[in-house]
């Protein structure tokens, strides 16, 4: 049993979450960026390490957001037969109202940022209460298991840099660059301590060149780095 439980957890380490495989009807593999078109005409733009699953009938369009980070440029309801198109991902959601957006679950939260048009995000907290914000282009909002974030502004060439292959970050906490970059690294990248993890971090990057990244930040975060082997790189 000890065995199976090593080789489950290396799989999962290596080669990502096999029940998020299997659940996925579409997936990117590590450094993987790919369009795909769904049955309504929609198109999804896929990030590295991103799976969907995707859910249609009669009633609405719902993509549920596995993991990584996708946008999503719907076909307008009502060319649908009057269906919503929604996105799901962790415990909340981000409706349509006919619009370009894009949606990034991170390990802890999911942001969702809006490039064209409009679109509904609902969040059910862990206590039950459930908050919504609409979002108009240029605007952005984190929720997770507290509930909704506040709305702020946000720059369309930062929400989809790494559709060219940057990664531009504007006071980010470094717990969600390293969750960026590790969609790009088969090794991760582990934040020693909650409070580095807090430190923000800004620059435009290279995510052909993740290593130099680490590099850079380390530094400017006045942190060292350590590598163990291929599998994983920790910032302390």
């Amino acid at each position: 049993m000890a065995g199976a439980v090593g080789a489950f957890g290396f799989v999962s380490f290596w080669f990502g979450d096999p029940l998020t495989i299997l659940r996925a009807d579409h997936r990117t593999d590590i450094g993987e960026v790919r369009t795909v078109a769904l049955e309504d005409g929609s198109r999804v733009n896929l990030g590295p390490a991103t799976a969907i699953a995707v859910h249609f009938d009669g009633r609405e369009r719902r993509v549920e957001l596995l993991s990584g980070v996708a946008l999503f440029a719907p076909t307008p309801k009502a060319m649908a037969g009057g269906r919503p198109f929604v996105v799901e991902a962790a415990n909340g959601e981000a409706r349509a109202l006919g619009t370009r957006f894009s949606v990034d679950r991170l390990p802890d939260a999911v942001r969702v940022a809006v490039a064209q048009h409009d679109v509904d995000v609902a969040a059910h907290a862990a206590s039950g209460e459930t908050a919504h914000a609409v979002l108009s282009p240029g605007r952005q909002v984190r929720y997770d298991a507290n509930g909704l974030g506040s709305v702020a502004g946000v720059e369309v060439e930062q929400a989809e840099a790494w559709r060219r292959g940057r990664l531009l970050f504007d006071a980010s906490p470094l717990g969600d660059v390293v969750a960026e970059l590790n969609r790009y690294r088969r090794g991760q990248i582990i934040v020693a301590n909650p409070a580095l993890a807090r430190r923000q971090v800004s620059g435009l990057f290279d995510a052909k060149d993740v290593d130099g990244a680490i590099a850079t930040i380390a530094t400017e975060l006045g942190a060292s780095t350590v590598s163990i082997g291929p599998f994983a790189t920790i910032i302390r």
